[in-house]
């Protein structure tokens, strides 16, 4: 059986940590060896001692590194936490990932039945809300990473190639750590993803396209299940406004890396909608429209300087 490395990618995560840790405590494990990597990526809070403070907590030893990443962003604090894990499986878990009890046994169920997966993602990641979302915020939450296949109808869905569609996040996502070597040694350009409070975005994405690219398999599972913790401060539409502005800005830099596609924002197109929808009273809309293109004609500036 494979040992794994859980890695939590932090920035100023002191509130957040100490529900995830006990979480991971409380997982059932019969055969593998497991360790956990916190890499504190430019936290100006406590997060680093309140990381130590609570892996010291459990009676049960869980062998743990705290590592500090200087370079901002998401993918350079992955990229800091796979050079220093000790085992084959890496297992990216948010810091408001709460995994479930059974989320190693049925990996290694997952693992002995679809042994050429190069990833392996969580199926349903439900919502637990600090304040209860407004009616509105459900459309939007799988820009949350709030989603379930089972309402597919699917326990499993594998991918291996980009035409095949793939949902697969990053939290709760396993990964062969020869294949994400393989990733960062690529030398064309990746996606930085989350720097601080910036909802830049892309780099789970990212990942996963690059194993579809080299027709590797990816897959997600039912039973691998995760509860996401949800701030008050993400049920706003200020902050999916945001967010789907910087999701826009990443897939129209990745169609650029994957599919060589770059698209000039329409700005006729755009005025016509934004408009359309202010006439008919779509405000929330016109605004997504608005946080689009943006996103868009900023990922097309950008494209011409790489």
């Amino acid at each position: 059986m494979p040992d794994i490395s859980i890695i939590i990618c932090c920035y100023n995560s002191a509130e957040r940590l100490p529900k995830t840790i006990e979480h991971i405590s409380k997982i059932e494990n019969i055969e593998s060896q497991i360790e956990i990597i916190i890499v504190d990526n430019c936290s100006t809070d406590a997060t680093s001692k309140v990381a130590e403070l609570e892996l010291n907590r459990f009676s049960k030893k869980i062998d743990y590194q705290i590592v500090y990443e200087s370079k901002a962003g998401l993918n350079y604090a992955r990229k800091r936490g796979c050079e220093v894990a000790n085992y084959d499986w890496l297992l990216f878990c948010d810091d408001d990932n709460w995994l479930e009890r059974d989320y190693i046994i049925n990996f290694l169920k997952n693992l002995n039945e679809y042994p050429h997966l190069e990833i392996f993602g969580c199926g349903i990641s439900n919502p637990v809300f600090e304040k209860q979302p407004q009616k509105w915020f459900y459309k939007y939450q799988y820009l949350c990473a709030i989603f379930n296949i089972e309402e597919k109808k699917k326990n499993v869905m594998i991918s291996n190639s980009m035409e095949v569609e793939s949902f697969v996040c990053g939290a709760g996502m396993y990964v062969r750590k020869e294949f994400i070597n393989a990733y960062f040694s690529d030398d064309r350009f990746k996606l930085v993803d989350r720097i601080g409070e910036a909802l830049s975005s892309g780099g789970d994405t990212d990942l996963v396209w690059f194993a579809l690219s080299n027709n590797l398999h990816v897959g997600q599972f039912s039973n691998l299940k995760l509860q996401h913790y949800i701030t008050a401060n993400r049920i706003t539409k200020k902050y999916i406004i945001r967010l789907y502005m910087g999701i826009s800005f990443s897939f129209a830099l990745l169609d650029y890396k994957y599919k060589s596609t770059t698209k000039k924002p329409r700005v006729f197109e755009f005025f016509y909608h934004y408009v359309n929808n202010l006439l008919h009273f779509n405000f929330l809309i016109s605004r997504l429209i608005y946080a689009e293109f943006i996103g868009r004609y900023k990922a097309y500036r950008y494209i011409q300087t790489i």
